[in-house]
């Protein structure tokens, strides 16, 4: 599997136009490099993204608590994007990015989310671990 083919390991896209999308560029010998990025009618950004292995165990621990119905946050405190995620009642999640190391902003979307959005991420996951060998 080439880096083109690596899967999106988030991919939040809503019908009012509203996305979260966390894709790979590459990777060096420490990891996989990458970009997160937010569109929406108002907002459209991107940043780049380092994703080590332990990032990779972290991202199942917030889907497992998604599963669970809890609120989460992906790399909370560390010297990265924080990604923040709140499932509601009426199928969205609304998703926030924070930068608070290098352009100080947060973005927050709300996202109409799809059925089966967990089972597709635990799919992405998998897919990720399996093409870096993990």
């Amino acid at each position: 599997m080439t880096d083109r083919d690596m899967p999106d390991l988030i991919h939040l896209v809503g019908e009012n136009g509203n996305s979260l999308v966390h894709r790979f560029t590459g990777r060096d010998d420490a990891g996989l490099v990458g970009e997160i990025e937010v569109r929406s009618p108002f907002v459209n950004g991107r940043t780049r993204s380092f994703v080590s292995p332990e990032d990779l165990d972290e991202w199942e621990v917030v889907l497992d608590d998604l599963d669970r119905g809890d609120n989460t946050a992906w790399r909370e405190g560390k010297r990265t994007r924080e990604i923040w995620l709140e499932l509601d009642d009426s199928d969205r999640v609304c998703a926030t990015v924070v930068d608070d190391q290098a352009s100080l902003v947060t973005v927050e979307l709300t996202i109409d989310v799809p059925d089966g959005l967990l089972d597709d991420h635990y799919e992405r996951l998998q897919r990720v671990r399996e093409a870096i060998g993990a």
